[in-house]
C-alpha cells in the first residue's frame, strides 16, 4: 500500500479516536456538571423547606398566642360589671392588656359601625376618628360579621400615623350569638419579619406572608428599589399569587415564575398555609442562584 494512503488512513483514524475522545469527555463533564447542579438544587429547597417550616411555626405560634389573648380579654370584659357598657373599665382592661404586650400598637374597642369607644391609649380617648371609612374595617364588617374566631386584617397606613400596620380583630357577642362590640390590635408590619429576620437560617432568600387577596402581610427583605406603599398597598400579580388562586388555594407547593417586585425576575417560591387563618407563609430565591 501506498505509504501515504496509509499515513493518511492512521491520521484519519486517530482524529476519528481523538474526537471521541473528546465527546466522552464532554459528555462525561456534562453528567458530572448536570448532576452537581442536581445536588445544589436540592440542597438549596432543603435549605429553603427548613426555612419555611420555621416560619409557619413561628407565625402559627405568634397568631395563636394572640387569639388566646383575645378571648380571654372578651371573657373578663363580658364578666365586669356593667360589661361592654362600663367604658371606663374597658379602657382600664386595655391598657393593662397592651402593658403586657410591647408588640401591640394599639387595642381598641369599637361598636359594629366603626365607632372607637375606648382605646389603650387614655389620651387619646375624647379625639378617637372612627374606623367606619378604613378599607380594613370595611373588608372586615363585609367578611366576618358571622365569623366566631379571630379575623386578620390586611395592612394599611395608621390612621394616627404614617406607619404601615396589620390588624386582629375579634366581635364581642351577647349570650345568644349577637354581635356587641369589635376587639381590635394593632401591629406594625415590620414586627412579623422580626420574628425571624435574625434567625441563622434566613440567609439570601425571600420570606413572606401572603393573603389570599393577593395583599402582601409581610416581605423580608423589601427591595431597596421598591416602598413599603408598593409592597403594602399594591395587591400582588405575580406567579405566586396566581397560581394560588388557580389552584383554589392549596395546602403547600412549590411555585416557579417572575416575581412582580423586582420586574419579573424568575423565582422559585416553596409556600405553606398557616394552621388556623388564611395567609400563606413562603420563602423563595430567584432561579438564578441553583446554577
Amino acid at each position: 500500500m501506498n505509504p501515504s494512503i496509509q499515513a493518511s488512513a492512521a491520521a484519519s483514524s486517530i482524529h476519528k479516536v481523538t474526537n471521541l475522545v473528546i465527546a466522552s469527555v464532554l459528555l462525561m463533564v456534562g453528567l458530572y456538571a448536570f448532576d452537581e447542579w442536581g445536588q445544589v438544587k436540592e440542597r438549596e429547597e432543603q435549605h429553603m423547606q427548613s426555612n419555611l417550616m420555621l416560619l409557619t411555626r413561628t407565625l402559627d405560634t405568634f397568631f395563636l398566642s394572640k387569639r388566646a389573648g383575645m378571648f380571654s380579654l372578651a371573657e373578663t370584659m363580658a364578666v365586669s360589671p356593667g360589661g361592654i357598657d362600663n367604658l371606663a373599665l374597658a379602657q382600664q382592661l386595655l391598657a393593662d392588656y397592651r402593658k403586657h404586650r410591647p408588640e401591640v400598637r394599639q387595642i381598641s374597642l369599637s361598636d359594629m359601625s366603626g365607632k372607637v369607644l375606648a382605646s389603650s391609649h387614655a389620651a387619646d380617648r375624647t379625639v378617637q376618628l372612627d374606623v367606619a371609612d378604613q378599607s380594613g374595617f370595611q373588608d372586615f364588617a363585609r367578611d366576618a360579621k358571622d365569623l366566631h374566631d379571630i379575623y386578620l386584617g390586611r395592612p394599611q397606613r395608621d390612621v394616627q400615623g404614617q406607619d404601615w400596620v396589620f390588624t386582629l380583630r375579634h366581635v364581642l357577642r351577647d349570650a345568644q350569638g349577637q354581635p356587641l362590640a369589635v376587639l381590635t390590635d394593632v401591629f406594625p408590619v415590620d414586627f412579623l419579619e422580626s420574628l425571624w429576620q435574625d434567625a441563622p437560617l434566613v440567609q439570601q432568600i425571600t420570606v413572606g406572608v401572603l393573603r389570599d387577596d393577593g395583599y402582601l402581610m409581610s416581605r423580608y427583605p423589601v427591595p431597596a428599589t421598591v416602598t413599603k406603599d408598593e409592597v403594602y398597598g399594591t395587591r400582588r400579580d405575580g406567579a405566586l399569587i396566581r397560581y394560588l388562586t388557580q389552584h383554589q388555594f392549596p395546602v403547600q407547593g412549590r411555585v416557579e415564575g417572575g416575581n412582580a417586585l423586582l420586574n419579573g425576575q424568575n423565582f422559585i417560591n416553596l409556600f405553606h398555609r398557616l394552621d388556623k387563618l388564611p395567609p400563606a407563609g413562603f420563602v423563595g430565591q430567584p432561579r438564578i442562584r441553583f446554577f
